[in-house]
């Protein structure tokens, strides 16, 4: 019988790869909230990284989406919602091309709608965690996967998103871990 498996037991790279797992998770869910038609993420080991494509997502979203990895990351890693410099840290390690890509559109390394990006993910943070398990596990999510970890249908989900993004969207009472205590 093999001994179970803690955040406490696992291996400097396999934490790694976890924090990577959260960071491109949160990428994934982000471009769904924010209207991306299909989404991929991927990821290696800690040492190639990951990466999130969203396909159909606005050019104002994207700083968003960008924001997102690096603001999930510290949010694991702090184990509530992140003070800014938990997040600038992140922002100037291994968020730097997230943290360009908000750069160059804001001038800024924060967007300044931040806000509404934060409260999304708070709010679907289950979601989240459900997809960076999927990345974990298999290493790819696709759009259907990050669907199901949001309880919305993969076509005609409109309605659904515009609920999440109202706050209306019923918040799961279970919070999924990756590990056990």
């Amino acid at each position: 019988m093999t001994d179970t498996l803690t955040y406490a037991t696992i291996t400097p790279d396999e934490r790694a790869r976890l924090h990577l797992a959260i960071h491109e998770a949160a990428h994934a869910v982000a471009g769904i909230l924010l209207g991306a038609t299909d989404v991929r993420a991927a990821i290696g080991d800690s040492r190639s990284g990951g990466a999130t494509r969203c396909y159909g997502l606005l050019p104002d979203h994207e700083p968003l989406v960008a924001f997102a990895g690096p603001w999930a990351e510290a949010r694991w890693q702090a184990g509530q919602r992140p003070k800014l410099r938990e997040v600038w840290r992140h922002l100037d390690g291994c968020g730097r091309r997230d943290r360009d890509q908000i750069v160059s559109t804001f001038g800024t390394s924060v967007p300044p709608t931040s806000h509404r990006i934060e409260k999304l993910l708070e709010m679907t943070w289950p979601a989240v965690v459900s997809v960076a398990q999927v990345l974990h596990r298999t290493s790819e999510a696709r759009y259907d996967d990050i669907c199901a970890a949001l309880d919305i249908p993969e076509t005609d989900n409109a309605h659904h998103l515009a609920a999440i993004g109202s706050g209306t969207w019923p918040v799961r009472i279970t919070r999924p871990r990756l590990f056990t205590d």
